[in-house]
Parts: C-alpha cells; structure tokens; sequence
C-alpha cells in the first residue's frame, strides 16, 4: 500500500514537472533559414541552420559577391547561447570568424527583426532581415 503511494505521488510529480521542463527548452536554430536584403529576395542572403549543426549561406542576385556557397557551423549549449563559426562569412565584422548570441531569438516564419539579427553582425544589408523557412 505504501509502495503504491509512493509510486502514485512520484508519477504524479513527474506529470506536473514535465510541461514545466518543456517550456524551459530554449529556443534552436535547428532547421530554420532567414534571408537578409531586399523583400522579394531578388537580392538577397540565405542563410539556412541545418539540424546537424552545419550552416550554409548563398546569395542569389544579379552581382553576387565572393561569400557565395560559403559554408560554417553553429552550436548551443545548455543555457542556450548560440555560437557561430565559419571564415570569410559576410554575416560576420570584417576580422571575425565567429559570433555568440546568448539568446536566440524565437521567431515564426514571415517575422522579421526590427534590426540586425544578434548573429549579424557584418556590413548591413539593404532591406529586410527575415525568417524564410
């Protein structure tokens, strides 16, 4: 009978404190994919966080710069600060070759920020910062 209870009152914690832990998950990169420049994207950066850690960035307009195809890595750790890695990335100060955001910033698709993203901290981009996917 004991033994019952106890296991009742654990499952019973364990119920209450899960949604709990859940909402302490901070916010990924994972999978997302934002675009800097003009709306439209006729000219415009992509840069996609893939689930594996690695990081692409591709622009598409009429005169792409050096950066095209340019490839690096992202990882977060348990308080879900962000760092960025990478060489010659343009979302990076000329100099740099990686950038930490101690938050990333939650965003729904078609949102846009309303400044630079933390992780952009290159020359900015005319038009909009955007996430796309």
């Amino acid at each position: 009978m004991m033994r019952t209870r106890l296991g009742l009152a654990l499952a019973s914690a364990l119920i209450c404190v899960a949604p709990a832990m859940a909402q302490d998950t901070p916010p990924s990169p994972a999978g997302e994919v934002y675009q800097m420049g003009s709306p439209g994207g006729w000219s415009a950066y992509r840069v996609s966080f893939d689930e594996d850690g690695a990081l692409s960035l591709d622009y598409n307009g009429t005169h792409p710069p050096l950066a095209q195809g340019r490839a690096g890595q992202w990882t977060q750790d348990a308080e879900g600060a962000v760092t960025i890695t990478g060489e010659d990335l343009p979302l990076f100060a000329r100099g740099t070759d990686s950038v930490r955001c101690e938050h990333w910033p939650e965003m729904d698709v078609g949102e846009y920020f309303d400044e630079p993203p933390c992780w952009w901290t290159g020359e900015s981009s005319d038009g909009s910062y955007q996430r796309v996917e």
